[in-house]
C-alpha cells in the first residue's frame, strides 16, 4: 500500500492500439491503493477504432474505478495563445 492516499489522474489518449496494454498499470496503481481518477482525451471519448469502442473504454474504466466520474480532457487552441 506504498500509494495509500495518493491521488493520480491516469490519462488516456487516441493511441487506441495501446490502450488495452495500459490496464494492468491502472490494476497496479489501486492495487497500491492509489485514488485514481481516469481521463480521457475526446479521441478515446468519442472514436470507434479496430481496437475497440469508445463505450467499450469508458465502461471498462468506470468499472474498474468502481463507478468513479470519468473525467473527459479537452484542448481549446485559443487558450493556449495559438489560432
Amino acid at each position: 500500500m506504498r500509494l495509500k492516499g495518493k491521488k493520480i489522474g491516469f490519462a488516456l489518449t487516441g493511441s487506441h492500439c495501446t490502450l488495452e496494454k495500459v490496464f494492468p498499470e491502472l490494476e497496479k496503481l489501486l492495487e497500491e491503493g492509489a485514488e485514481v481518477y481516469p481521463i480521457i482525451s475526446s479521441s478515446v471519448d468519442q472514436t470507434n477504432s479496430r481496437f475497440g469502442e469508445a463505450t467499450e473504454w469508458k465502461t471498462l474504466l468506470v468499472k474498474k474505478k468502481q463507478g468513479k466520474r470519468l473525467l473527459r480532457a479537452f484542448w481549446q487552441p485559443s487558450l493556449w495563445g495559438q489560432r
